[in-house]
């Protein structure tokens, strides 16, 4: 059983690596966004290396509103107060696996985690 993503390519082509999987089109993909303070990365990622995810997207600094209506910035000099993003797609079961501990993750600085489906362009 081998973890699967979707890429670019016309779905008859499959691609093989060392860091690829095969693509098949027909399984149905997940996209988990993570948005958390960065102090929690190292965390999050051990969770997601744990659970054997395909591959992620880390962006460092994400600054936005949330409902309470401010904008987040950190503090150039520290650090402190930076976010994190990070994007995962992989199965349900991936996510069904990791759940708890994501959960235990983002409680301590708090957070946001979503999933929705990921349809191959």
């Amino acid at each position: 059983n081998f973890p699967i993503q979707y890429s670019s390519w016309h779905s008859h082509i499959y691609e093989f690596s060392k860091y690829h999987y095969p693509i098949i089109p027909s399984i149905k993909m997940k996209r988990l966004d993570l948005i958390f303070s960065e102090r929690e990365l190292d965390a999050i990622i051990k969770t997601l290396e744990k659970a054997n995810v395909p591959g992620y997207t880390v962006m460092k600094h994400a600054t936005g509103r949330g409902p309470e209506r401010v904008v987040t910035e950190d503090m150039e000099f520290t650090g402190l107060g930076a976010n994190a993003h990070v994007i995962v797609f992989c199965e349900q079961e991936l996510i069904d696996k990791m759940r708890d501990n994501i959960r235990d993750d983002l409680s301590y600085y708090g957070g946001v985690a979503y999933i929705s489906e990921a349809t191959p362009l």
